[in-house]
């Protein structure tokens, strides 16, 4: 299918980015948001919203979490929807069938208002409390910023790195060995 028809395929349930935030006085003027590539992931996703909720706060910057469901066929899409009722940071994607992971994050890209991005699967692998490591050197200037698992089976925080990434939204190409 071509670019075209993906972009057809993807819906918004949350039509004007800038009533989907708002800086309260004194907040960060740094903005993240969070790509989150979902399937089959009905049960991780509130999880995922709290533990990305606690991540940003303690970053202390302001944010938007944006869920794609990728075709998925459980009740994931429900859920999504309770969290977007509920919580004006939280941003649904629904994409008409499973386009694959990539295409998913792409979708997220396009409706991303933050200084940077974050990718994650909705799967919990990639543990958001891993996120600030990511933060570190962007505020320092790189543009990009990624990490790669070494290895699924080490221990979370000594041997964990994922293909999780964040980078300036400016369009800066992403390196050929990022998610690999």
């Amino acid at each position: 299918m071509s670019a075209a028809g993906r972009e057809r395929a993807t819906e918004s349930h949350e039509a004007n980015p800038s009533e989907r935030h708002g800086t309260s006085e004194g907040a960060s003027s740094e903005r993240i948001s969070a790509v989150i590539a979902c399937y089959r992931d009905a049960l991780a996703i509130p999880i995922m919203h709290e533990r990305l909720t606690a991540v940003f706060t303690e970053l202390g910057v302001d944010y938007e979490i944006i869920f794609v469901n990728d075709g998925s066929p459980d009740d994931s899409r429900e859920v999504r929807r309770k969290l977007a009722a509920r919580d004006r940071r939280v941003v649904v994607i629904t994409h008409t069938r499973a386009f694959g992971a990539q295409s998913a994050f792409t979708s997220g890209m396009r409706l991303a208002t933050g200084d940077a991005v974050v990718l994650l699967d909705g799967d919990l692998q990639d543990p958001p409390e891993l996120i600030p490591e990511l933060v570190k050197p962007w505020r320092e200037g790189y543009e990009v910023v990624y990490a790669e698992r070494a290895d699924r089976e080490g221990r979370r925080l000594k041997r964990w790195a994922t293909k999780a990434s964040i980078g300036c939204s400016n369009g800066s190409p992403t390196p050929a060995a990022a998610g690999a």
